[in-house]
């Protein structure tokens, strides 16, 4: 009696197993069907920085500008930004009051967030 409300439950479950199943075994096969079939052979210039033949010119840990990442920095802040509100003006009509308050708050942080940044420098490069 017990094992047929079970099997009731885990009848209902079958595809999303099956779909577990497939992308736990579909993965491993493949990686260890491409690391038995692969070559095996390396090279002195195979395992260099650069694989297009020529010979690597300067240190592949260099350092690198801060603009680079401030500016990197603000992109995401501004894509995140757009993330949030693109479905938030979507559904306006729908949310209220409240989440328009929220919206102000959100956009006054990231205003804020870019007050800062210029005030420091960070948007111009130099």
């Amino acid at each position: 009696m017990y094992f047929e409300g079970v099997a009731m439950v885990i009848d209902g479950y079958g595809p999303l197993l099956g779909m577990i199943m497939i992308g736990a075994v579909l993965p491993t096969a493949l990686v260890i069907f491409a690391w038995l079939l692969g070559p095996k052979f390396g090279s002195r210039l195979k395992e260099t920085t650069y694989e297009c033949g020529m010979e690597p010119t300067s240190e592949a840990t260099g350092r690198f500008h801060i603009g680079y990442y401030l500016y990197a920095l603000l992109f995401f802040v501004f894509e995140i930004e757009m993330i949030y509100i693109f479905p938030w003006a979507v559904a306006f009509h729908d949310l209220g009051l409240l989440a328009l308050i929220e919206m102000f708050i959100f956009v006054t942080i990231l205003v804020i967030a870019l007050a800062y940044a210029w005030r420091k420098g960070g948007l111009q490069w130099t």
